[in-house]
């Protein structure tokens, strides 16, 4: 085999091994309260009164020392209250517990919290746009991305990278969809 073949085979698996590792599973769940799950969907729906006391959190792992993502997908406009993002092994229903979350709210903002504190907000989520958290390395990283594919940082942060994270989620009115995580 010729130098340029072996050299070519090797730039395809390198982008075939990023492709895998970049992509985004379902997030599976448990420990859910105050929902139900269709499982072929894989869609939580709000089963109690209005108020933040629905959650669930993922059997999906972050393992220490490891980078890994979970992305929300805008499917509705103006409906949802929901929060989602990362956080340490926990089974309540309160986002003091979630180091690391996203709050849509019905006047399509995203606002950012970590461990219960605001921390910042911004506007204008359209139906299809991504937003993700991110481990990479020692820094959470909070991106949009828009349907046409222009991503844009909100927020960077330190992070200890040697804790394990799930991904949690809780709603005030509404559901829970459009989940997917990397790990």
């Amino acid at each position: 085999m010729k130098y340029i073949d072996k050299l070519i085979l090797i730039i395809v698996f390198i982008v075939l091994s990023n492709l895998i590792v970049c992509s985004q599973v379902q997030v599976n769940w448990h420990n859910i309260q105050n929902f139900s799950l269709d499982a072929t969907t894989n869609v939580l729906t709000k089963t109690s009164s209005v108020g933040f006391n629905s959650t669930a959190i993922s059997t999906n792992k972050l393992n220490a020392n490891t980078d890994g993502s979970v992305s929300i997908t805008i499917n509705s406009s103006g409906v949802d209250r929901r929060m989602d993002g990362l956080a340490e092994y926990n089974s309540t229903t309160t986002y003091f517990d979630i180091n690391y979350v996203v709050q849509v709210l019905t006047d399509n903002r995203v606002y950012i919290y970590e461990s219960g504190v605001y921390k910042t907000n911004f506007s204008a989520l359209l139906i299809g746009d991504k937003i993700t958290i991110e481990r990479s390395n020692n820094q959470i990283i909070y991106s949009k991305e828009d349907s046409s594919g222009n991503q844009t940082i909100l927020r960077t942060v330190t992070t200890d990278p040697t804790k394990e994270l799930y991904v949690d989620a809780l709603s005030y009115v509404g559901g829970i969809s459009g989940v997917t995580c990397s790990f």
